[in-house]
């Protein structure tokens, strides 16, 4: 995977850009700075964008992300960025990514 930090934040990962379409229909806000992505359909590396662009801009306090697969080129750019990921089974063949602040 190579990292956003030089190619700025709109451009990540193997070149592909960041496009607000991406998250057309597939960003829900809740209550209390808590954000819901529905990420199901998407080819990668489309979904760790859409997640890296809500976090620098959004800065929710918990952003829930559903996969239909797990992102493991994602978790380092997270941890870089002060964020931390708890990744469980969602129904059958999804994931479900859980990232919030990381604790000091």
């Amino acid at each position: 995977m190579t990292h956003c930090r030089d190619k700025g934040q709109e451009t990540c990962m193997t070149g592909t850009e960041f496009s607000e379409d991406m998250l057309r229909d597939r960003l829900f806000r809740g209550e209390q700075g808590q954000i819901r992505l529905m990420l199901l359909g998407m080819v990668p590396p489309e979904p760790a964008l859409c997640i890296l662009h809500v976090l620098e801009t959004e800065t929710p306090l918990r952003l829930t992300a559903l996969l239909d697969r797990n992102p493991v080129n994602l978790y380092d750019a997270l941890e870089e960025r002060g964020w931390c990921a708890v990744q469980s089974m969602w129904e059958s063949e999804g994931f479900c990514l859980v990232i919030e602040p990381s604790r000091p």
